[in-house]
């Protein structure tokens, strides 16, 4: 168990819901295995897939969930997003191997200035914490992902854009960021190809936070 490895070979895809996360993934995966210089092995993880077993373990209580839900859905979001934001720390700190990871849009949403904290310390140090917006003005970023989210016919569609406008909107994402990416106007194949050419960039020199399409 290596954990420098761990920590400069991993590929962390964050960013806001609809933003192509999950459709860039198997053509980035494609790409850096042919790196075989860059990344040797990575498993690859969805977080959304392994949330449902990781609730098992905990004291959430799916009753008292469809109970706040029938009351408020704020309070039955805020219910279970303390158990997201449980499951990002707990990931992220008993990762031993590389991995590249899908992190749902949710999973970096901080409610409270000490969740904003514990989520700037579990990104710590990872090398490759790719963020994936469609373009720098925020205004813009969401109106394109309204639009997205619309045309998936997704549910509770109103709702959880007002969460994904949060999340576009705080900044938490870019500071934990070392890599962003704008996609608007990109296939899913060449926004894989910029992520593979910025994390093999990375791989020599440290990405400083700040820098724009850094």
């Amino acid at each position: 168990m290596d954990l420098n490895k761990c920590y400069e070979e991993s590929v962390l895809l964050i960013g806001p819901m609809c933003s192509g996360k999950t459709s860039v993934l198997e053509p980035l995966l494609a790409k850096l295995y042919k790196e075989t210089n860059l990344i040797r092995s990575l498993s690859v993880v969805k977080t959304d897939l392994i949330f449902p077993e990781f609730l098992k373990k905990t004291s959430y209580s799916y009753a008292l969930h469809k109970k706040l839900e029938r009351h408020s859905e704020m309070g039955a979001f805020r219910y279970l997003h303390k158990f997201t934001l449980e499951h990002t720390f707990h990931f992220l700190e008993n990762m031993r191997n590389p991995m590249l990871i899908e992190f749902g849009g949710l999973s970096t949403l901080p409610l409270t200035s000490e969740e904003r904290k514990r989520l700037k310390r579990a990104f710590l140090g990872f090398k490759n914490v790719v963020l994936l917006l469609p373009v720098k003005d925020k205004n813009e970023s969401h109106k394109i992902l309204r639009e997205r989210w619309i045309n998936s016919q997704r549910k509770n569609s109103e709702f959880l854009n007002l969460i994904n406008e949060e999340i576009v909107n705080d900044s938490l994402n870019e500071e934990i960021s070392t890599i962003i990416i704008y996609t608007e106007g990109l296939t899913f194949d060449e926004i894989a190809e910029e992520i593979k050419n910025r994390v093999k960039e990375n791989r020599y020199c440290y990405v400083k936070k700040g820098d724009e399409n850094k």
